[in-house]
Order: structure tokens, then sequence, then C-alpha cells
């Protein structure tokens, strides 16, 4: 399982839906999965934006990766987590990279497509 998301639940609403710890334990069960967590720096943006905001999401950050290691130390779930480079020129590398070792390579070009896709949305959706 390959999950892109920033780790810190920050966006206005969405606090009452916390990451579904009962869910990940269940698929860790079955033994044969990982879950590889590609995770970019925390974008500050908007009327949530405070001169702490972004040490307190980089806190939240460590907090998830902190849990689900020791998740992990449980054998309850094999969770890996890579950090997206900042820099637009490495961050494509940087995927096509992971994605490359963590797909088959005859499902790789597709989801590859389908990921450039998402993230050309993303970016353009947090530029406004």
């Amino acid at each position: 399982m390959i999950i892109f998301s920033d780790l810190v639940n920050d966006d206005g609403g969405c606090q009452e839906h916390s990451f579904p710890f009962e869910t990940i334990e269940r698929y860790g069960l079955h033994g044969g999965g990982q879950i590889i967590f590609l995770y970019p720096t925390p974008h500050v943006t908007g009327e949530y934006d405070t001169p702490d905001l972004p040490e307190r999401l980089m806190k939240k950050q460590k907090r998830f990766i902190t849990s689900m290691y020791k998740l992990s130390k449980q054998g309850k779930v094999r969770a890996f987590f890579y950090h997206v480079p900042d820099d637009p020129q490495k961050r494509v590398t940087f995927l096509k990279s992971r994605l490359q070792h963590a797909i088959p390579a005859t499902v790789f070009e597709i989801v590859w497509e389908r990921v450039s896709k998402m993230i050309d949305t993303i970016i353009v959706a947090v530029r406004g």
C-alpha cells in the first residue's frame, strides 16, 4: 500500500477524522503487505498560518511516524517513510525511483502516469 500524505491532518474540518490505526493493524495481520508513506514537508498557507505553525506541523509529522514505527516494532505492520524532496527538480526523480522499487515493473508505467497527473493537480491546487 502506498500512501501520499503530509501526515498531519491539518485541513479545516478534518481533525475529527483520525488516521485508522485499527485498520492498519488488521492490514498488517496478513504479514505479506507493507505500507509505504511518501510525505512532503507540510505546506503552510491560508488563515491557519501562524509563526509557530511550521514547527507544530513538523512535530505532528514526527509523532505520527513514531506511532507507526511503534506498531512496526510490535510486529503489527510493516511501514516505511520517505520524505518527498521540496526541490521540484529532485521530486520527480525521487518519486519515480521509490515507485519503481515498490511496484512490479508490469504495473509501474500505468501507476507512474496516474501519480504524475495527481502530483501536478496537487501542486496546482496548493499554489491556488
